[in-house]
């Protein structure tokens, strides 16, 4: 079954051929031949530029937690491709990866012979929905893939809850230059009627935007305010909500944003029907993993892995970082080349004493030795390494605290390898 496996995945991915394609025809005639799955689930539905997987993955954790059977479908996967589809905590299993694959090329080459091309997204998108359906789903998490309007995702009824996660520049080519135009993008998944929960310290263009699509749709808006931090440290936050203490194992004065909206989206569900005790609350949040969003995998001496790909990803980042190791880090570094590389180097860079760059998996990556130009600007001590295990080799025996960062793609290439490396140097001290 694992060679079936392989092959399946192999054939979605063939179909990165086609390129994006934004648009929702292509899908919802897939979806149509199997008599629209999406229309016997219910979502909650999740767009924005930062933030969508910590709040996607503490929702699903809560969700989980209250005991409702909890789809949770994400984009990227940073580990294995069957990160993407998830059932309590537990990935699509292979076999039936295999079998649903089967099904939806046999459909999909039938629309193709009609001059309606399903690009990669679409196609795992409608593997999940049927996924989900045979599962039988309480509830799915569904995270949008890119933008929101004409994204694949968008073809599901009206939610229990959209929520709008911080909006930030990014793939400005695909959705817009300004903060209005994205935020019009994002807040294509308002569905008329359907309650929206953005994040509170959402940049003013971006909130305007969402206020008067809420309005427009007549989408109840909730804005809530910020949870008051207790404690923090690398290893995650303590802070209150509603009198109440909660632990969240991810740090980052950003994620108290993210918790806001999760927690507000979890009132929305209650006022859905949904029965969600505060023990399910606390037990979902202290049960949060994301691996690749300031992931600690050692902490002595301090590794760091991290995903975040654009400057506002970058800055959070930094901003929960220790102080005191700032002109300490040596990072090893890839980027793609269609990111703002430069302003997430200027956030990046201060902290570190040496940067190794080196090349993404990923056919969009910036050469490391053009990265490495630019990182100079921000670091004295860079070089250009083609050799990704080499970079880890360097970075994880320099003696001093490791990052190792720039791209979700270079954090799934990384993450094995520095584990791997980290156990053999505990047990062969």
């Amino acid at each position: 079954m694992d060679k079936e496996y392989v092959l399946a995945v192999q054939y979605i991915h063939s179909l990165l051929a086609f390129g994006m394609n934004p648009g929702l025809q292509r899908i919802s005639a897939l979806l149509s031949s199997f008599n629209e799955p999406q229309r016997s689930l219910r979502f909650i539905h999740i767009a924005g530029t930062n933030g969508k997987g910590s709040v996607t993955t503490a929702l699903a954790s809560i969700c989980r937690a209250a005991g409702y059977k909890t789809g949770h479908y994400v984009s990227p996967y940073v580990l294995d491709f069957r990160e993407r589809i998830q059932v309590n905590g537990q990935m699509i299993e292979k076999a039936a990866l295999a079998r649903l694959t089967k099904k939806v090329r046999m459909q999909s080459e039938k629309l193709a012979k009609q001059g309606v091309v399903i690009t990669e997204f679409e196609f795992i998108t409608a593997v999940g929905f049927l996924y989900f359906l045979e599962k039988g789903c309480d509830v799915v998490i569904l995270e949008t893939g890119l933008g929101g309007r004409f994204d694949a995702t968008n073809v599901i009824p009206p939610p229990l809850c959209a929520v709008i996660t911080s909006i930030a520049l990014d793939h400005c080519g695909v959705l817009g230059n300004t903060l209005q135009q994205i935020a019009m993008e994002k807040c294509g998944i308002l569905k008329p009627g359907s309650p929206v929960v953005t994040v509170p310290d959402q940049p003013a263009e971006a909130l305007a935007v969402i206020r008067q699509t809420a309005l427009e749709r007549s989408c109840p808006l909730t804005v809530p305010p910020m949870p008051e931090p207790v404690a923090a440290d690398i290893m995650g936050t303590r802070f209150l909500w509603q009198g109440r203490e909660y632990f969240l194992p991810l740090p980052g004065q950003h994620q108290m944003q993210n918790m806001a909206a999760v927690l507000a989206t979890v009132d929305v569900l209650r006022e859905k029907g949904l029965a969600v005790s505060r023990e399910a609350v606390r037990r979902g949040l202290s049960e949060v993993w994301l691996p690749g969003r300031c992931e600690v995998l050692s902490k002595e001496p301090l590794v760091l892995l991290d995903g975040g790909h654009n400057p506002a990803g970058a800055k959070a980042l930094t901003e929960s970082l220790p102080p005191a190791l700032k002109g300490s880090f040596t990072a090893v570094l890839g980027m793609l080349a269609d990111k703002d590389v430069d302003g997430c180097l200027s956030y990046i860079g201060p902290w570190c004493k040496k940067i190794i760059t080196v090349p993404v998996p990923n056919p969009r990556s910036m050469e490391s030795s053009a990265l490495a130009a630019l990182a100079g600007k921000y670091c004295s001590a860079v070089t250009a390494e083609s050799s990704l295990d080499k970079a880890l080799q360097t970075a994880l025996f320099c003696g001093g605290p490791a990052l190792l960062c720039g791209s979700l793609y270079l954090c799934g290439a990384l993450r094995p390898k520095a584990v791997q490396i980290l156990q053999n140097r505990q047990t062969n001290p």
